[in-house]
């Protein structure tokens, strides 16, 4: 997968790491700092963290052994699952559901064990392009 570095972090970089000389150092940030910087998005996978709940949420919810917390997707949202199961490892989309009752996805894989990560869909092309 390619990796990308904004623009600011190159030119820092060069500023305090350059293997080249000081004047072509400086040509070089001159050039960089004109360039149009492209907008693009990291990909990072979120884990699907389960914990054990505190005093205060085995009271509120005895029937619950625990909890998912972290950063999770928002209530119907179609996503990208990186699924665990029977030995084998894939990515596939899925959606998110959370209400009364807990969190699940519509595939039916148990969240936390089988899909360990999500990442939200990137957005749809738009009329153009490619």
């Amino acid at each position: 997968m390619a990796e990308y570095i904004c623009k600011e972090d190159f030119i820092k970089i060069l500023k305090e790491k350059s293997p080249i000389p000081f004047v072509e150092t400086n040509v070089l940030i001159g050039a960089v700092s004109v360039f149009p910087a492209a907008d693009v998005q990291p990909v990072k996978w979120i884990p699907f963290e389960i914990r054990d709940l505190d005093e205060e949420e085995k009271e509120e919810h005895p029937e619950w052994d625990c909890i998912l917390d972290g950063e999770l997707p928002e209530d119907g949202q179609r996503i990208l699952v990186n699924v665990k199961f029977k030995g084998h490892e894939s990515v596939q989309m899925d959606e998110f559901y959370s209400d009364c009752d807990g969190s699940y996805l519509d595939s039916g894989y148990d969240i936390g064990t089988e899909v360990t990560h999500w990442m939200p869909l990137p957005e749809p092309l738009k009329d153009g392009e490619t």
